[in-house]
């Protein structure tokens, strides 16, 4: 009988450390999906939203593009543009492919913009040129940065890249769907 108690109470904690190593499994499973390292090492990284705007200079003409994530499948795009000081804004919206984002997120990395830091003002400016600027909001991080700026080596074409993403963004939304138009 005694014997037989032992097997019984053995084999519990057998089946409970079984049962507790199933669970631990599981559980770490999951927490290791959840955090899973992109290629920077940031968890869970991604682009929420991003906004380019122009503005300034002579003409006085201003355009202010957003876009913000909805979720990871669509996001907003507004567009707001005027045509002068005192002209009348006008603001366009779009629900659009969270693929834009990630096009951004990509440029992003590939600039290692988060490592940036604070960027000293450019020497050289045209007074009356337009000012071009940019804010990009991660996951883990927010960078602004404008035309009136001194990049790091090879990176001057930041700009130049996200516009080109946006630009695409609204000529496909603008193709796509009719957008609510607000003033």
């Amino acid at each position: 009988m005694k014997k037989m108690k032992e097997v019984i109470i053995a084999s519990s904690i057998v089946l409970g450390v079984a049962a507790i190593s199933v669970v631990g499994y599981f559980l770490v499973k999951h927490f290791v999906d959840k955090s899973k390292l992109d290629g920077d090492g940031m968890v869970n990284d991604r682009c929420l939203s991003c906004t380019y705007r122009l503005g300034g200079g002579m003409e006085g003409e201003s355009l202010s593009i957003t876009l913000k994530e909805n979720d990871n499948e669509t996001a907003t795009l507004e567009v707001i543009s005027s045509n002068g000081p005192g002209d009348e804004e006008i603001t366009e919206n779009y629900t659009v492919s969270f693929d834009f984002l990630e096009k951004i997120y990509q440029i992003f990395k590939k600039h290692e913009v988060a490592k940036w830091g604070e960027l000293p003002n450019s020497e050289i400016q045209a007074l009356d040129a337009p000012v071009a600027s940019v804010c990009i909001k991660t996951v883990n991080t927010t960078v602004s940065f404008d035309s009136t700026k001194e990049f790091p080596k090879n990176a001057g074409t930041i700009i130049s890249e996200i516009r080109s993403v946006l630009y695409e963004c609204i000529e496909q939304a603008k193709s796509s769907e009719q957008p609510s138009v607000a003033e």
